[in-house]
């Protein structure tokens, strides 16, 4: 059995509650504010039938509760509530209507629940495997099995739970989806991010004002970590941050669920088409490497090969020749494909107007623009934004 100074010292390092149960019955509750009764109590029975030494389930209320099995003992522990967003109030009374109790109680639950550090589900998992560790000795960390929640109270909706793909979006596929948009890898994220999707299954009708805001804040989270995957792909800093700052207003604008995973894609799939793009250049010139860079780092700016090889110190017919031997294509047309593959997304994520597009990517006139984009995107940038929208 584990030291119970120990097991004290494990919850006052995460402050989540641990419930100690021997045969059935409760030995101990490591829990400083200790709500009674304990919701995560109800899990005991299922997870103890299960067979599983760790496990974990989520209510329909998105808190998550644990269960871990000390080896070749008749003692076992429940961890939790643990919840990714503040606990609302329309939680709080479903919560007191599964466990039996008057919504008299709705502030002292609310209380107990804002004494408990949020945590993602990531966290979680941390927590449960190194309690595991503490019990079992095992180092290895594995995938934790979920069971299905049950509840003998049938459940109250209430409009304030988060989108349920979100639970499965573990470390490792976090992982996956930053490589792949750093490397570019376009069908793999389209395959993860369907993977997610289909997880995502039927959602509720609305949010509340709390769980919208604390989703938005997970997506503007989500676009620097992208952001910074795809200048690891190559994309300019100065260009990643730009489209950041348009991604994050966008995500500002946003007030319906039903919009959330959607855009996710859309901004993961944005950074990986520009890793592509960057990539697609790369060969083992040097010198192309050092043209390409200096392209993207001024983007939004006047620039022709004659300034590009004023700031390399380099002759200017050299690099164009030597650009064209390796990539089959001059400065010129290059800087041309990249500033009206940046103009898509002015027209598609901004409402700027085409003189103030044409403008900021330094094209010498409206007119100039229109007729270049029309002859690379094979319609008029006013079409290409009436198509996106």
């Amino acid at each position: 059995m584990i030291n119970s100074m120990l097991l004290e010292k494990y919850y006052n390092s995460i402050k989540v509650p641990i419930l100690h149960y021997s045969d059935g019955c409760l030995v101990k509750n490591y829990d400083s504010e200790n709500f009674t009764p304990n919701p995560a109590s109800a899990f005991l029975a299922s997870a103890t039938k299960s067979g599983y030494d760790i496990c974990y389930t989520i209510s329909p209320e998105y808190i998550f509760y644990g269960f871990i099995k000390e080896k070749d003992t008749a003692d076992c522990y429940i961890i939790g509530p643990c919840m990714t967003y503040e606990c609302t109030r329309g939680q709080a009374q479903n919560i007191l209507t599964h466990l039996n109790q008057p919504l008299s109680k709705t502030n002292d639950i609310l209380r107990w629940f804002r004494s408990i550090p949020l945590c993602s589900l990531h966290r979680f998992f941390n927590i449960l495997n190194y309690l595991h560790f503490l019990l079992s000795g095992e180092e290895t960390i594995r995938e934790v099995p979920k069971l299905p929640y049950f509840c003998d109270v049938p459940s109250r909706v209430y409009p304030d739970f988060t989108p349920v793909f979100i639970e499965n979006f573990t470390d490792i596929i976090e992982r996956q989806i930053l490589s792949h948009i750093q490397y570019g890898n376009i069908s793999e994220l389209e395959a993860t991010l369907s993977t997610l999707k289909s997880y995502s299954g039927a959602e509720p009708p609305s949010f509340s004002k709390e769980a919208i805001r604390s989703f938005k804040t997970t997506l503007t989270g989500a676009t620097y970590l992208a952001s910074r995957a795809a200048i690891k792909g190559g994309l300019d800093y100065n260009t990643a941050n730009a489209i950041t700052g348009d991604y994050i207003l966008l995500i500002e604008s946003l007030n319906n669920h039903a919009d959330f995973f959607p855009m996710l894609s859309k901004m993961f799939l944005d950074f990986a088409y520009r890793s592509q793009e960057r990539n697609r250049l790369i060969s083992n010139s040097y010198l192309v490497t050092r043209i390409n860079k200096n392209i993207q780092a001024h983007l939004y700016e006047k620039i022709s090969p004659t300034l590009i090889a004023e700031s390399l110190g380099m002759n200017c017919s050299y690099i164009c020749n030597h650009f064209k031997q390796e990539t089959g294509k001059t400065i010129s047309e290059y800087i041309n494909e990249l500033k009206i593959q940046e103009s898509k997304r002015l027209l598609e994520n901004t409402d700027f107007s085409l003189i103030q597009i044409s403008t900021q990517l330094g094209f010498s006139s409206q007119n100039y623009f229109h007729t270049l984009f029309k002859k690379i995107a094979g319609i008029s940038p006013t079409e290409y934004r009436q198509q996106k929208k």
